[in-house]
Formats: C-alpha cells, sequence, structure tokens
C-alpha cells in the first residue's frame, strides 16, 4: 500500500493482506496451545491466551499512536511502509519455529502446500462436524461468532457516533487506542471468568454486557462517555475471545485444530458480511440509535438467548453425572454420557 498510486494497486494490496490474514488466522492460537502442552502446562492454556491477546492489543495502542502521529506530522505513506516493520519481524521470528511432536507425526501427509490447502477446503465441513458437533462445542462457537460480529460491528459505528457526538477527529487516534486498550485489560480477565462462571455461563454473561453497552452508545451523546461505554463493549471481545479459542484448542486433535480455529474465523467473517448491509440500511433509513439497538438485541443478547437455551435443552454432563462444560481452571477434557 505503501508504494500504491491508483485504485486498483490499493484493492490489490488489500486482497493480498487479506490472504494473508486468512493463512495465519487460527495458526498462532493452535502454536501456542501444542507448546504449552509439549511443555506439561496444558492448565495454562487460557492464561498464555489472555496473555498472547493483551500482548497483541497493547501494541496495537501503541502503533495506533504512533501511526496517527506519522501520519498527521510525516505522511500517510511513511505510516504503511512503517507498517511493514512489524511484520518484517514476525516473518524472521516464524522462521525461528518448530513444530511440536504432536503434529510432526502427520506431516508426512502434508508435503505438498498447495495439495494440502486443497484438501483442507473440501474436508473442513467434515472437520467441523466430527470436532464440533460431536464434542459439543457448536454452540459455544456459535455463540463466540455472533459475540464477534457484535465488535466488528462496533467498529463500523464508532466513527459515526463519534461524529454525531461531536468528537474533535484529532482524538480518534486517542479513542482507537482507549478501545485496543480496553481490549487487552479484559483479555486478562478471561481465565477469571471462567474460573468464576464456566465457559457457557460467562459468554452468556459476556452477551448481555454486550447488549447493555449496545443500548448505552445508542442513546449517549457525551463524548467521554461514549468512548468509555465502546471500551466497556470491547470487553466481549477481550473476554470472551480467548475464552473460545481454548474451549477449541482444548477438544480439538492437533492436525484439525488450527482448520478449527480458521473456520470460527471465517464463520465471523461471513456472518459479519450478511449482516452489514442489514445494519447499513437500518443507520441510513432509522438512524444510528437503531443500529445500536438492533446489535445489542439480535446479535448480543441473541448469542446469549441461544447458548442458554441450548444449556437448558441440551446440558453437557460429566461422567459423575454433574452439568459441566468445562473444569473451572480450564484444564479438563469434557466427556459426555
Amino acid at each position: 500500500m505503501g508504494a500504491g498510486n491508483t485504485k486498483r494497486h490499493f484493492q490489490a494490496a488489500q486482497l493480498l493482506l487479506g490472504m494473508s490474514d486468512s493463512l495465519f488466522s487460527g495458526t498462532d492460537a493452535a502454536v501456542l496451545y501444542e507448546s504449552l502442552e509439549k511443555c506439561g502446562n496444558k492448565g495454562r492454556a487460557l492464561h498464555g491466551e489472555s496473555q498472547a491477546v493483551f500482548i497483541a492489543q497493547a501494541t496495537e495502542t501503541m502503533a495506533s499512536i504512533l501511526g496517527g502521529y506519522v501520519a498527521s506530522h510525516v505522511s500517510l505513506r511513511s505510516a504503511m511502509w512503517l507498517t511493514c516493520l512489524p511484520y518484517t519481524l514476525a516473518l524472521a521470528i516464524g522462521l525461528t519455529l518448530l513444530e511440536t511432536s504432536g503434529f510432526r507425526d502427520h506431516s508426512h501427509q502434508q508435503y505438498n502446500m498447495w495439495h494440502s490447502m486443497l484438501q483442507s477446503a473440501f474436508s473442513l465441513a467434515q472437520i467441523v462436524k466430527k470436532d464440533l458437533v460431536n464434542l459439543n462445542l457448536g454452540p459455544e462457537v456459535l455463540a463466540g461468532v455472533l459475540l464477534g460480529t457484535t465488535t466488528y460491528t462496533a467498529v463500523w459505528l464508532f466513527q459515526p457516533l463519534w461524529k454525531r457526538a461531536g468528537l474533535p477527529l484529532g482524538i480518534y487516534g486517542w479513542a482507537w487506542a482507549g478501545l485496543n486498550f480496553s481490549v487487552a485489560t479484559t483479555a486478562l480477565t478471561a481465565p477469571i471468568l471462567q474460573r468464576t462462571l464456566r465457559t457457557r455461563q460467562a459468554l452468556i454473561f459476556l452477551g448481555v454486557w454486550g447488549g447493555i453497552c449496545y443500548l448505552f452508545l445508542g442513546t449517549l451523546r457525551n463524548q467521554v462517555a461514549l468512548v468509555l461505554a465502546g471500551c466497556a463493549l470491547y470487553w466481549v471481545r477481550g473476554g470472551g475471545g480467548p475464552i473460545v479459542t481454548n474451549a477449541i484448542n482444548r477438544q480439538a486433535t492437533p492436525t484439525h485444530r488450527a482448520s478449527l480455529l480458521s473456520a470460527r474465523s471465517m464463520l465471523t467473517q461471513a456472518v459479519f458480511l450478511l449482516w452489514t448491509p442489514a445494519i447499513g440500511y437500518v443507520s441510513s433509513t432509522m438512524g444510528l440509535t437503531w443500529a445500536c439497538v438492533m446489535t445489542g438485541v439480535v446479535l448480543s443478547m441473541g448469542a446469549s438467548t441461544m447458548l442458554a437455551s441450548f444449556t437448558l435443552l441440551y446440558p453437557q454432563v460429566t461422567k459423575n453425572g454433574h452439568e459441566n462444560f468445562d473444569d473451572r481452571d480450564g484444564s479438563g477434557v469434557i466427556e459426555v454420557n
């Protein structure tokens, strides 16, 4: 993008960036889990995932401030070139990574990258059925998809809401920094939420929390209160993301783990793709307030209602008969009668 001069250049750059993000999606969380498992620290997987989110979002917080400064005081093109630096560092670090033994045992089946990608595309439905439906992870993943869509939608709604409240354009960068930092800090609460409420109950709570925050976003006009409501909403992303990721990691097989995490990301993007035209129409015809109310009720509280209903109708039980989705420390294994 830094070298682009036409609309086609930027479109091509965005396409390549989207492809790279799709290929990367799920891999980092899978590698982290397998590394902890190899070291005998599988019970710390949720803590590791929440800490990884904290580091990523804290870095993004600093990057948003630095990028805004460079774009406003030097040039937008310079900020784009500066973005290449973390990708270069990530590539250098990635070359030092080693496959865990559990995955290496199957590596002979994936000697050809393109053959592996094509095979994965055809077998993704079977993987989802086997590892999500049979392991009873479907409701948790679907709730995570809906909650993820609520935070994606918020990214689109924040700036029109700020503009309506009269927030100065020069403060936008600091506001985004505050939002990213809220994701970083709330990610550290994920182990506490799971230990206190268990996975399903934690996601139900976060769905209700997100719905309430959206109601505030739609009605508030005070600039500071609006940004704070957005930071509160991002607890859904910071706290819910690591919980759902950990649930998939613990139950998926090593060869399917990254694929399932990528499938979850793909489903979130697909739902967001279908949702945005509807929310855009509501925003343009009925106003931002109704767009926020609709998102909070349909997606956020809808996720809680769906998961609560499924829990009541089809509770998961362990061998000793106690209703439970997972151990409170996040280290157990689901067993269904």
